[in-house]
């Protein structure tokens, strides 16, 4: 079965192996998951992933830091991240190049956007878009959009 499986959400614990016959997964969805470095290196790997959308708990605390290499996520083109466990995301030259959107929370940093080549769109959830975003944004080549929604308030 999990060979056909094309979208998963995991809620619980991260099973890396499950991951093995699951070749087709083209939506990847982490919550309560706790994943450990070794664990997102697996991640990187799969050919298929188009979307990784990293939510609460997904990420050992840990880890905070997260640094996509040359040849990771090569297929990935939506990458959100609203887990106030990452701080800081590095993409380093050659790192997902297909990636055309990225959404991010206020407690995350971005390093590295200018070196996405296919990147379009920006989504920001927070107070204030950070000055290096602004600046890589203004510095790339395809003049990425960016939509900023203020933080979420309690009524």
């Amino acid at each position: 079965y999990l060979l056909k499986l094309k979208e998963l959400e995991l809620n619980s614990s991260f099973c890396g192996s499950l991951l093995d016959d699951a070749k087709q997964i083209a939506k990847l969805t982490l919550r309560d998951t706790l994943l450990e470095q070794d664990a997102l290196q697996t991640l990187t790997k799969k050919p298929n992933i188009r979307s990784l959308v990293l939510l609460d708990k997904s990420f050992d605390e840990s880890q905070n830091e997260i640094t996509l290499k040359k040849d990771e996520f090569l297929w990935l083109n939506l990458f959100v991240v609203d887990c106030s466990a990452i701080t800081k995301i590095v993409f380093n030259s050659g790192s997902a190049p297909r990636l055309q959107k990225i959404v991010w929370s206020s407690f995350t940093s971005l390093s590295g956007i200018d070196k996405l080549p296919r990147l379009k769109e920006l989504e920001f959830k927070g107070d204030q878009v950070p000055d290096e975003v602004r600046e890589a944004i203004q510095n790339h080549t395809n003049k990425p959009s960016l939509k900023h929604n203020g933080p979420e308030t309690q009524d």
